[in-house]
């Protein structure tokens, strides 16, 4: 499973498996618009280009959501990481 962790506004998400990529994997995160910053999966940085880094990323509220947060749902590539900004 990815490794994700947030640093005041930042949003980091590393998946290492070498062969697994996540389908809409969801995120307990604070309320917000999340727009990438990073994405090594990027073709600049020699990845496959998977990512649109231009969509901006919307929380979502559902029912399991708790403690004030919402879900953030993303694309994670197999060996990648990416770091997002909420805005």
């Amino acid at each position: 499973n990815p490794i994700v962790f947030n640093f005041i506004m930042l949003l980091f998400i590393f998946n290492f498996n070498g062969a697994k990529s996540f389908e809409d994997y969801g995120l307990l995160v604070e309320k917000g618009i999340y727009k990438q910053i990073l994405d090594t999966d990027n073709s600049d940085f020699g990845g496959f280009g998977n990512i649109d880094n231009k969509i901006e990323h919307q929380t979502i509220n559902l029912p399991s959501s708790s403690m004030g947060k919402e879900w953030l749902k993303l694309y994670i590539p197999a060996r990648s990481a990416q770091v997002l900004i909420r805005k």
